[in-house]
């Protein structure tokens, strides 16, 4: 998701520079010596089926602006966490209960890391976004069929390489019923991001440009101040040149609470995977097991 807001904000950019004079520039777009300290942004996409918002998605992203590097720490949305001031329950439900101040401060809380941005990205406005980039081409590792009337889901793949336009795109990046489960959704996840990076470095037209900022612009919400925007924006970009960017997932063990489906985090994993992709702020914690033995 990070990928997407990126390549959007560099076309962004380009087409801001061709229609503003360099006067109205200086008030209108950040510093290009500006200086960000290293963050970390939890990305969220939000899935509105049944109307019940919940993210379906859950990234930590850590901005290394020295070196140009990008980590980036998938969670799965069953993951078994303290809600501050709620309970213990899915940490896909903290958005529902509060928001992305929930969801940012029950995330900071599990793995002990100060996170307070965040890019939400609504999944359902992200098929326009697909389909103005002309869909993506993604290789189909298997068979895929699922049908959720009540959730409004329908997925229907076969394996092979193809380009998906924006609706079959959703589905595969929600596809989870095999026996990878919500793991091997996330590995999609995450090639689909690169894939969605080829397409946005091609060049495109002003028109084109345009309507694909128009469709982001519906989707997506951050905290982030617009000046920090454009500089992480060439931080990522950057590492995707140059291949800093590196992309893993926490794991688990499936547990059953009164009949509910958790996914219980491995910790010392998680604390492994916390000190190498995110080890950023001074004031970082031990990650945090509060499940039941």
């Amino acid at each position: 998701m990070l990928v997407i807001l990126s390549g959007l904000l560099g076309f962004f950019t380009s087409f801001v520079l061709s229609r503003f004079s360099a006067v109205e520039m200086l008030f209108t777009l950040a510093p290009a010596n500006l200086q960000i300290p290293e963050m970390d942004i939890l990305l969220l996409g939000i899935d509105a089926a049944g109307n019940v918002r919940r993210s379906d998605t859950i990234m930590v992203a850590h901005i290394d602006p020295k070196n140009k590097q990008v980590n980036v720490l998938s969670i799965p949305r069953d993951t078994l966490v303290v809600i501050p001031g709620v309970r213990l329950d899915k940490i896909n439900h903290a958005y529902a209960f509060g928001g992305p101040e929930l969801a940012c401060a029950t995330t900071s809380n599990f793995l002990g890391v100060k996170i307070d941005k965040y890019i939400k990205i609504n999944i359902d406005g992200l098929e326009k976004v697909i389909d103005s980039l002309g869909g993506i081409t993604v290789d189909v590792d298997k068979r895929m069929y699922y049908v959720d009337y009540a959730g409004g889901l329908y997925i229907d793949l076969y394996p092979g390489k193809q380009k998906l336009n924006g609706k079959q795109a959703i589905g595969y990046l929600r596809y989870r019923h095999d026996n990878a489960g919500d793991l091997g959704r996330i590995k999609r996840q995450q090639q689909f991001l690169q894939e969605v990076a080829k397409e946005m470095a091609k060049n495109r037209n002003v028109f084109q440009t345009s309507r694909i900022i128009m469709d982001l612009l519906g989707c997506v919400e951050t905290n982030i101040p617009s000046s920090q925007i454009f500089a992480i924006s060439s931080i990522v970009r950057q590492a995707y040149e140059f291949g800093n960017v590196n992309m893993q997932s926490l794991t688990g063990t499936g547990i059953t609470i009164d009949g509910i489906y958790y996914l219980q985090p491995d910790m010392e994993h998680t604390k492994i995977l916390v000190e190498t992709l995110l080890k950023n702020k001074k004031d970082s914690e031990e990650p945090k097991n509060y499940y039941p033995q």
